[in-house]
């Protein structure tokens, strides 16, 4: 079963686009706002036609922003660097999959279940997984963030569940100005 309105693959590809461009601009170049930008680009995503297709988009996606910034793995493990950066990618592939799925059994309300499974995959990859993947969470875009004093309490899990809320809530909306309206607050 489909969800009643499934992305066309411009868009698809645009949304792919949009998570990748501004995951490398919120690590590489400090500007945390920007990992909103790669979330709205995710939850997006959670309306591609198939299940299946959510998880290579995640997967894909995954390799585009992990390898490049992990890219010391090549100099210490050769070639099975490349099987490293596939298991870190395979996270995202899987959110991208349950969250679809959760979506499209729940409606309205699987998209206010997302931060909790991206918090969970986020937890599971980075404490829980024998190899412990905590490496480019989505809270330690915030470090250099200006009121990083006043979201530190959060933690890494926290400030990434409340950026996912932020980004659900915006998606819920159905409109991009008040998103902007929040990426101008956070700058």
């Amino acid at each position: 079963m489909a969800p009643t309105k499934t992305l066309t693959w411009p868009l698809a590809l645009a949304y792919a686009a949009l998570s990748v461009v501004s995951f490398h601009l919120a690590f590489a170049m400090g500007w945390s706002a920007f990992i909103l930008l790669f979330l709205f680009g995710l939850v997006g995503l959670t309306t591609l036609s198939s299940t299946r297709k959510a998880f290579y988009f995640g997967l894909v996606i995954g390799l585009l922003i992990y390898s490049p910034h992990l890219s010391f793995f090549w100099e210490i493990f050769g070639w099975m660097a490349a099987a490293l950066w596939l298991v870190l990618a395979f996270w995202l592939g899987v959110f991208l999959a349950l969250a679809r799925s959760v979506r499209l059994r729940f409606g309205a309300l699987g998209l206010v279940l997302i931060p909790f499974l991206w918090t969970g995959i986020e937890y599971f990859r980075s404490e829980l997984y024998y190899l412990k993947f905590s490496w480019l969470s989505v809270g330690y875009a915030f470090s250099n963030a200006f009121n990083l004093p006043d979201i530190a309490s959060l933690g890494v899990y926290g400030i990434g569940f409340c950026a996912m809320l932020v980004v659900v809530a915006v998606h819920s909306w159905r409109s991009v100005r008040p998103f902007v309206l929040c990426l101008g607050l956070l700058v």
